[in-house]
């Protein structure tokens, strides 16, 4: 059974070959959902799912790439969640929305 979707996002490369980074956490039996920012790469958000207590076989997750100016506008107003596992998780789980 899937317990929550986790879904990863990152911008395309900018002039200096950075990637910016951002995830969405749903929470499948309440329906709570995170939004953050993230420093670091895929690793630091797919570290969300053992922090979480969650498996891969509990845990849907998607990446999705997205042109510089779209995932600016995207996550504009997103707080940023933090860079390890558990600053991430302790994020979600103080999140309001």
């Amino acid at each position: 059974m899937i317990k929550a979707i986790l879904e990863c996002l990152n911008s395309k490369t900018d002039t200096n070959g950075n990637r910016h980074w951002a995830f969405i956490y749903t929470d499948c039996k309440t329906g709570k959902r995170a939004k953050g920012m993230v420093c670091g790469g895929e690793s630091n958000v797919a570290s969300i799912i053992g922090a979480m207590g969650l498996s891969y076989e509990t845990c849907y997750y998607t990446r999705q790439e997205l042109p510089k100016r779209e995932f600016r506008q995207f996550t504009k107003d997103w707080q940023y969640a933090g860079c390890g596992a558990d600053e991430l998780a302790q994020f979600i789980k103080g999140a309001k929305v």
